[in-house]
């Protein structure tokens, strides 16, 4: 699966207006990962992604479930919604890096010792913030 290493959240109708979008489709970019290859490819807080590989991108939801799609290594073209204007940048997907507890889960517990998930990830979950704003989606398990 692919990734790009970015934490996105819905673009509500608010923050489409004050961005200058005409609808509130996409996938507002909360954060960029430093070791992302969408960090690399100079995806930034703030851009608003409107397409992967000239397909539109309606949600949260669905950015992951089209970047989940591509293998990692792959090269997609992504558009991003960026100071007013629409521009495209070349990613280069990467593949999710897996946590040093995540590595070590096939070593044998203690009984007495029961492994505890300490974030999402380690549960195998990705989630976003759900579009009306209750509650969360899962995107990925």
């Amino acid at each position: 699966r692919g990734w790009l290493g970015v934490e996105i959240q819905p673009v509500t109708s608010d923050i489409a207006e004050s961005l200058g979008l005409k609808s509130n489709n996409g996938a507002l970019v909360s954060s960029a990962q430093d070791d992302g290859p969408g960090k690399k490819a100079g995806i930034t807080a703030g851009d608003v992604i409107t397409q992967v590989d000239g397909k539109d991108v309606a949600s949260p939801k669905e950015l992951a479930r089209l970047i989940g799609a591509y293998s990692p290594g792959k090269s997609v073209d992504v558009t991003v919604w960026r100071d007013g204007k629409s521009q495209t940048v070349k990613v280069d997907l990467g593949k999710l890096p897996i946590s040093d507890k995540q590595a070590s889960g096939d070593q044998q517990q203690q009984p007495s010792a029961p492994a505890k998930p300490d974030t999402l990830a380690d549960l195998g979950l990705t989630v976003t913030k759900s579009e009306n704003g209750k509650g969360l989606v899962v995107t990925d398990v």
